[in-house]
């Protein structure tokens, strides 16, 4: 697959036509929209009184790119997801849906996050609070994953 692609060319350097490196893109949205969907999969929130878990990625799409300016490497993200959530607080249910409107490597740390809950609405605030966190926690992962690529 993909993965096993993009490892054969273990470091980007930059083109032989590129020798002084000033501009150069791959795009890696799709090994990006594979890797994200598998990693939102397996998110929880299991901490304290909390135990929820990701039911269904309802939607995941992601683009991303490696750079390299001037002879430097970067990396980049946007992506938008829904993610149905169920599980327990205390011994309350909850189920509902996180969403990501839209947001990229430069707002890690503030993301445009809605939660919504058809059960346990009085954890609303709590949940939105504890996925913040993983969610952060999460893209900061994939980011690293992508420079490493």
């Amino acid at each position: 697959g993909l993965f096993r692609n993009c490892r054969q060319n273990e470091t980007m350097e930059a083109s032989k036509w590129n020798s002084a490196g000033t501009w150069e893109e791959k795009d890696m949205s799709e090994w990006a929209e594979k890797t994200l969907n598998s990693m939102l999969e397996s998110l929880t929130v299991c901490e304290d009184e909390f135990n929820i878990t990701v039911a269904k990625v309802n939607k995941c799409v992601a683009e991303a790119r490696r750079l390299i300016i001037r002879g430097k490497q970067r990396a980049g993200f946007e992506t938008k997801f829904e993610l149905k959530i169920k599980g327990t607080v205390n011994d309350d249910k909850i189920s509902g849906t996180v969403a990501i409107e839209e947001t990229s490597e430069t707002d890690i740390d503030d993301i445009p996050m809605v939660v919504k809950l058809t059960k346990g609405q009085a954890h609303r605030h709590d949940v939105e609070s504890r996925f913040m966190k993983s969610v952060e926690a999460l893209l900061t992962s994939f980011l690293e994953q992508l420079k490493g690529l």
